[in-house]
């Protein structure tokens, strides 16, 4: 079987394309339907998911019943959380939900890189995935770097419009950079049109682009024939701080900052990434 119904949990920065896309494909009969799930209603800030089809539901944490109404009817539960432990957590009262509902397949808030090092976020999300096989609910994990539309901004250190970028680290380790929406894109197809069995359980990687910080930062000045202003916060500098940026980017100095030694992009044929330089020059 293939499937036709979804549910997006979180409406934010990946969690509003996934649900785009999904309404582009109700509207070419791919889909039946698309289910919002947050804890206010989104509906009033988007008018236009409510002319496309979208059914949206609030729910309540404390109120279970509000859980199960939400997962009624749904294939395919996709969690767009927000990072940190209070979100990452709130996965397991989904799941439970979820799975009475009968949801077949339920998508954790992953994205971004794996990590060898387990801590922090990501051994939370690790404990998410085992509660999946501990209650029986079969899971399809999503790998995809950071979102090259949304890293190479201002306020990430990358003010392309004023020449001043502050990399973070030495900029010489690989990362996977993919777009969101070639993600969407991605999960849109492979969910539609793959059979359950290459889903369940599965960790899928995908990959737009496999670079440097340097090397797209070298590529930009040539193709704009721009001069940048290029600061680097070192290695040391990262590690006194303490916040999430700072976690991130030491991840990458790593290595971890790529999907895996092999990617899937191949599960989409004909799928077309654009490179990391495409999304800002």
């Amino acid at each position: 079987m293939v499937f036709r119904s979804f549910a997006v949990i979180g409406a934010g920065n990946i969690g509003s394309f996934i649900i785009a896309e999904l309404l582009r494909l109700k509207a070419i009969g791919t889909v039946t339907s698309i289910t919002v799930i947050s804890r206010s209603d989104a509906s009033a800030s988007h008018p236009e998911w409510v002319m496309q089809g979208a059914k949206f539901a609030t729910i309540n944490y404390d109120d279970r019943s509000t859980l199960l109404a939400a997962f009624e009817g749904v294939d395919v539960a996709i969690s767009a959380v927000a990072n940190g432990p209070g979100g990452i957590q709130s996965q397991k009262v989904l799941a439970d939900a979820a799975k009475t509902a009968g949801v077949k397949i339920f998508v954790p808030s992953e994205f971004g890189s794996p990590s060898a090092k387990l801590e922090g976020d990501v051994a939370l999300k690790a404990q998410i995935r085992n509660y999946l096989q501990e209650i029986g609910l079969p899971y399809a994990i999503l790998y995809t770097g950071p979102f090259a539309d949304m890293l190479f901004s201002p306020f990430f250190g990358f003010d392309f419009a004023n020449g001043k970028v502050t990399v973070p680290g030495l900029g010489d380790a690989p990362i996977s950079f993919t777009g969101r929406p070639d993600v969407v894109r991605y999960i849109g197809f492979v969910f539609t049109n793959l059979p359950a069995e290459k889903l369940e359980w599965k960790v899928l990687r995908m990959e737009g682009e496999r670079t440097t910080l340097n090397e797209i930062l070298r590529s930009y000045q040539e193709k704009t024939g721009k001069s940048l202003e290029i600061n680097y916060i070192t290695p040391e500098e990262l590690e006194k701080r303490t916040d999430f940026a700072a976690a991130i980017a030491l991840r990458w100095e790593k290595g971890e900052g790529v999907v895996g030694d092999t990617v899937d992009n191949d599960l989409y044929p004909g799928w077309n990434p654009k490179k990391a330089l495409e999304y800002i020059a």
